[in-house]
């Protein structure tokens, strides 16, 4: 079971509960299952061209059949329009482009996660912002991995105040680590407050990114300010009020990619009630 899934036994979110040396897994997610989705792809097809000779039919009309799903479900894998052709693009360009120089990113997982990679890897833009994806760091090779390139040294022995799994802790430890070495501390937009209270504090939403004005904290109460001139600027550049158009794939990644970018226009535009505000302040991560 364990080669037919792709899993190691053991749980991610067992960090301070599970014995020490207990083997854990980044992320427990579909795409574990690889080796399981094409072994039921293999089984189907074979399937499919067994069906067709016994039925005296030509062996193309079981490959015809295996087709079907891969024609049915085009539209919800095609990437090719917008706006899922340069969603991608644009977050990665926006967080990296607005981060200030030599800043440690932290990230909220595969959504802002990959297009920073891509754009750093690929197009080489702003490479001397190091990205730490946040759920990763339970992982040894991740944490060594950014501890190689970056230069950053921390201890895991120690423990920080409001950590609740090893993703929090070492979170916690790197952003120290940069503070002492000099680095702003920066968090994607994605990334919820009670994470981002445990790598800085003073928080203020620059354009649309979060920068830390001073070491970590625990007080995930204190809401994130908004500058004001820095949301202006980034409106102006962005197109005020664009409107996102609806995917035809019936992904919602898209929206929400998108939705985080507009983040600094609707927190500075005037709000008609408590609770529309109090509802922005949550969906942008403000508080």
């Amino acid at each position: 079971m364990a080669a037919y899934l792709n899993l190691e036994a053991g749980s991610s979110l067992g960090w301070g509960i599970l014995p020490e040396g207990t083997p854990h897994e980044a992320r427990e997610r579909d795409y574990f299952f690889i080796l399981g989705f094409w072994s039921w792809g293999c089984f189907a097809g074979a399937g499919a061209v067994a069906l067709a000779r016994r039925w005296r039919l030509p062996a193309a009309a079981g490959v015809a059949a295996v087709l079907l799903p891969l024609v049915g479900n085009w539209r919800s894998v095609d990437r090719s329009r917008e706006p899922e052709a340069s969603a991608a693009s644009q977050l990665g360009h926006a967080l990296l482009e607005s981060a200030p120089a030599n800043a440690v990113l932290f990230l909220e997982g595969d959504n802002d996660s990959y297009p920073i990679w891509y754009v750093q890897q690929v197009e080489g833009v702003r490479r001397d912002v190091l990205a730490v994806t946040v759920p990763l760091l339970p992982t040894t090779w991740y944490s060594a991995e950014i501890a190689r390139r970056s230069g950053l040294h921390w201890n895991d022995g120690e423990r920080v105040v409001g950590a609740r799994t090893m993703s929090d802790q070492r979170a916690a430890l790197i952003a120290a680590a940069a503070v002492r070495a000099g680095r702003p501390v920066v968090a994607s937009p994605a990334l919820p407050a009670r994470d981002r209270a445990l790598l800085g504090s003073d928080w203020v939403l620059s354009g649309p990114v979060y920068v830390a004005g001073s070491a970590g904290g625990t007080d995930a109460t204190m809401p994130a300010r908004v500058d004001s001139a820095a949301a202006g600027d980034w409106a102006q550049r962005r197109g005020a009020g664009r409107l996102v158009p609806p995917s035809l794939s019936g992904d919602d990644v898209v929206r929400v990619m998108l939705d985080l970018l507009d983040c600094p226009r609707l927190l500075t535009r005037p709000t008609t009630s408590q609770a529309q505000r109090d509802s922005l302040e949550v969906n942008c991560n403000l508080r």
